[in-house]
């Protein structure tokens, strides 16, 4: 609320009474006589508005309208710098990390002490995976399918089991079908180490060539005897 000064329609009243007064009772047939005319009504105007000044009174104030503030330009999302200098390849790490993220969370939601023994090898196998891409981008190619199919099937899985395992009454189906899911885990564990191995056959193989050729420079410059067969 602000408190303001509402002006009074006296001083109008007033000096249209005394202008017709004026008019009826003093002589207007000279320009003189209009200007007199003229002085007269302002100073009654005038007079009379300092008299009756008015009065006060609260009205509600009007709230200031807020300045609406420039509109900020969308920012644009910077692009993340390319850890392995292939982008395709990081995509594939990210979302690794991803997975390994929900195989924890499976792991710790399910109390089997096998199962999650499992769960556990997988997570080591899968770490060791991504930080070899990480390294060898070259080889990301050779973990499509489990990227594809092992990873996300190997989680739908343990959701079922999951769910399965919260029913209050287990009957045979529901705990033969757990029995089936936690069996595959000891097969699919296996198959991500296999995994792992199988990216470090190119590697294997390099490293054995250079053991052959070191063993016969050694041999050449007389510092390994050749072993001689027993007959």
């Amino acid at each position: 609320m602000k408190l303001v000064r509402r002006p009074s329609v006296a001083k109008y009243y007033i000096t249209g009474v005394t202008a017709l007064l004026y008019a009826l009772m003093l002589p207007m047939n000279e320009p003189a006589h209009f200007a007199v005319f003229a002085i007269v009504e302002v100073l009654i105007f005038l007079l009379s508005g300092l008299v009756f000044k008015g009065k006060k009174e609260f009205v509600p104030a009007e709230a200031e309208k807020p300045k609406e503030k420039p509109k900020e330009e969308p920012k644009k999302e910077e692009e993340k710098p390319s850890r392995t200098g292939n982008p395709e390849v990081d995509k594939i790490i990210d979302e690794g990390n991803g997975y390994l993220k929900k195989l924890r969370a499976a792991n710790d939601a399910i109390p089997d002490e096998a199962l999650s023994d499992c769960i556990d090898r997988m997570e080591r196998a899968s770490s060791d995976i991504f930080k070899f891409i990480a390294e060898n981008p070259a080889k990301a190619p050779q973990i499509r399918k489990f990227m594809n199919y092992y990873l996300p099937t190997t989680l739908k899985l343990l959701g079922s089991y999951q769910r399965l395992a919260s029913q209050s009454v287990k009957g045979e189906t529901i705990t033969s079908t757990m029995f089936n899911i936690a069996g595959m885990m000891h097969t699919v564990a296996d198959a991500f180490e296999k995994q792992l191995d199988s990216l470090f056959g190119d590697e294997a193989m390099d490293i054995s060539a250079d053991i052959t050729v070191f063993e016969t420079l050694l041999k050449q410059e007389g510092f390994v005897e050749d072993k001689k067969e027993e007959g």
